[in-house]
């Protein structure tokens, strides 16, 4: 379905627009999110999976339409009936087994093939990867973090390897080094909704960009819960 689909009769309700919502509705407000979200529509199938609503019934996307960089301006700002990750899907989202294949590649760059000089050791760790739950919503954030922040997805690959390893060195139950590297799989996707600019900044970050910086640990706990 193309966007033929209309939005709302109703005029822009001012009740709709202004301060986002806290937690109940962070990845629908966050125009940092919304860019990256919009702006891999240009390169994956991402689609509205339910009609796009504010909270007073507003249609601003019909079910089916292609999300693409031209929704931005329709969606940001807009406090929406649900959480936006809940009404799109991301087709081709990133699962377990392309977790473990990227963190296979890295196991043997330096250094984690000194670091992990041990074969059996490695297989367990990359076993543990491949065993990560990624549900519909998570495999999508970081299909849109591999196309819009590879070196951070990059990192959190290697940070997920990294866990999965030390879990296995401690003698983890293997559900423990699942949950390891789950959890380094999916620490860093509050930089979905901060300012890109903070990666390409170089010299001294401005005060504005290290509360952001110190805030996306807290918006993936929010994410994730």
């Amino acid at each position: 379905m193309d966007d033929a689909n209309t939005p709302g009769e109703r005029g822009n309700d001012p009740d709709d627009r202004g301060e986002p919502a806290h937690n109940t509705t962070l990845a629908l407000t966050n125009p940092h999110y919304l860019a990256h979200l919009t702006q891999a529509g240009a390169v994956r199938d991402v689609r509205a999976t339910a009609d796009i609503n504010t909270t007073s019934g507003l249609k601003l996307v019909a079910r089916g339409t292609r999300i693409t960089l031209r929704h931005f301006e329709r969606l940001v700002g807009h406090r929406l009936s649900h959480q936006i990750d809940h009404m799109v899907g991301v087709a081709d989202g990133v699962a377990a087994e392309q977790l473990a294949s990227a963190a296979k590649i890295l196991a043997e760059q330096e250094p984690f093939d000194r670091l992990v000089a041990n074969r059996a050791a490695r297989k367990r760790a990359l076993d543990a990867l491949a065993r990560v739950q990624c549900l519909p919503v998570m495999a999508g954030k970081l299909a849109i973090m591999k196309e819009r922040l590879l070196a951070q997805f990059d990192h959190l690959v290697r940070v997920a390897l990294c866990a999965a390893v030390i879990a296995d060195d401690l003698r983890f139950t293997l559900q423990d080094c699942i949950r390891a590297a789950t959890a380094g799989a999916f620490h860093d996707l509050g930089y979905l909704h901060i300012d890109p600019a903070i990666f390409e900044a170089s010299g001294r970050l401005s005060a504005e960009h290290r509360r952001q910086i110190h805030a996306h640990p807290l918006i993936g706990h929010l994410i994730l819960s």
